[in-house]
């Protein structure tokens, strides 16, 4: 993996500074997808993703992540 991407990763693994949320829509399978995909390129485990739920009317569904952002 690039270096300096590498060191971007890291600014949000710890637990301070700004609470950043990735919200995933879409279909079950296609959340899936992409939560696998950002597991391979080492961005976050599939695990601490939020359950896949479905969004009340309509045929979407969702899952959320939180992660947290350092300050330079």
């Amino acid at each position: 993996m690039n270096v300096r991407l590498q060191e971007l990763l890291q600014q949000f693994e710890s637990r301070g500074g700004e609470k950043i949320q990735h919200v995933l829509i879409g279909s079950p399978e296609g959340i899936e997808e992409v939560r696998h995909t950002l597991h391979a390129l080492r961005y976050v485990e599939v695990g601490l993703w939020s359950p896949i739920v479905p969004m009340p009317g309509t045929s979407s569904s969702m899952s959320v992540l939180t992660r947290y952002r350092t300050a330079n």
